[in-house]
């Protein structure tokens, strides 16, 4: 039905939506470092520079952590987010999960 196909995370076919509980696009407006760990797996850790993009998925959870919030532009399932923070500003521990139909 029409009011269920709503309610699904934009971004992605309904298929692609079961396939990945959490894509998280991450666009580099400034040098940053990241790090991420998802679903309980290891974590992983990276560098960006000016106009480098970066994807991350996860099943269920995922958790980052940029060290510098303010260049970093951020898209949670198909949802632009923005900065999630100031220039030279560290997050740690941003939980971002899956969303149930």
């Amino acid at each position: 039905p029409a009011g269920r196909r709503a309610a699904r995370p934009r971004g992605g076919s309904p298929a692609e939506s079961a396939a990945v509980g959490v894509r998280l696009v991450l666009r580099a407006e400034g040098s940053t470092w990241g790090a991420a760990e998802g679903d309980g797996q290891g974590a992983s850790e990276w560098t960006m520079r000016e106009g480098e993009t970066k994807e991350l998925t996860a099943a269920g959870k995922l958790v980052l952590s940029l060290g510098n919030a303010g260049v970093v532009r951020l898209t949670y399932n198909g949802r632009v987010l923005g900065f999630i923070g100031q220039k030279g500003e560290v997050k740690r521990g941003l939980v971002f999960a899956a969303v149930e139909d």
